[in-house]
């Protein structure tokens, strides 16, 4: 049993081999902004409508931590695969690697999953293109208007923000962001799935805020959307509290200020 967890994580790995140039799939749909309950989408479809290959970017307010989902048509199911993925934006060919995991939760297709920071959110807003690169995955869609798409999301995190109980000028108010002194990947790894929940086969999207000092130490986690587990929903604060450290965010005038940090972390049983 393959276990996927606890999401964002960024990490450093060895860059996968080099394969043969794939062929751009251009997009079959527009893209479209859905609202969720806890964090807003941009998707699009690409390649041939009867085996298309769907991308999902899912942003939490502050675009500090951005899901981005792939998935494609197989046969049967698809082992689960930790490994490096790299995706390279073009034009420019901007390289960059991230941590990705896939494999099937379900038979006839697979996922692919991985995180994107802003910087990186960034660079794929810009591109024309982008290929992704991951064993037994070679694409490259043509994801021209992907900022266009974001920026439609904004309307979406906003309303997050306030059903959540948090000033949505006050948050956009602040010039520095807070910064993790270590990759927020490392707070969590598939040895704290909780036993009990892995046994009852508990799984689901936890959505957290942490509170963030003006020293960068973080006062208190929340659970601002749930998995439906309670067990899986206390756990998720309980360790991101006791490992995430910060360099505090800073006003307009450079003074170190309180803020706050969201995140959405992913508990998955794989079969």
């Amino acid at each position: 049993m393959g276990i996927s967890i606890a999401l964002p994580l960024l990490a450093a790995f060895a860059t996968p081999q080099s394969k043969p140039a794939a062929p751009v799939q251009q997009p079959v749909a527009k893209w479209i902004v859905e609202y969720a309950d806890n964090s807003c989408h941009v998707a699009r479809q690409f390649g041939a409508p009867g085996n298309p290959v769907n991308l999902s970017i899912k942003l939490l307010p502050g675009r500090s931590s951005n899901q981005l989902v792939i998935e494609e048509l197989v046969e049967g199911k698809a082992a689960y695969l930790e490994a490096p993925l790299m995706i390279t934006a073009y034009p420019g060919e901007h390289k960059f690697q991230l941590h990705g995991r896939s494999g099937s939760a379900k038979s006839g297709s697979r996922l692919l999953y991985s995180v994107l920071d802003q910087d990186k959110l960034s660079l794929l807003e810009q591109a024309e293109e982008i290929s992704i690169d991951h064993p037994g995955w070679n694409l490259r869609l043509a994801t021209r208007g992907l900022k266009g798409a974001a920026a439609a999301a904004t309307a979406c995190e906003d309303d997050l923000l306030r059903s959540w109980g948090i000033d949505t000028a006050g948050f956009r108010a602040i010039a520095v962001p807070a910064k993790p002194k270590s990759p927020p990947g490392s707070w969590v790894t598939n040895d704290d799935y909780p036993p009990e929940s892995l046994r009852a086969s508990e799984r689901g999207i936890v959505g957290i805020r942490l509170d963030i000092a003006a020293t960068g130490k973080v006062t208190k986690c929340s659970v601002i959307a749930s998995s439906k587990f309670r067990r899986l929903d206390d756990h998720t604060c309980r360790i991101v509290r006791a490992r995430a450290d910060y360099t505090p965010a800073q006003s307009a005038d450079g003074a170190s200020i309180p803020s706050i940090a969201l995140f959405s972390y992913r508990w998955q049983v794989w079969p």
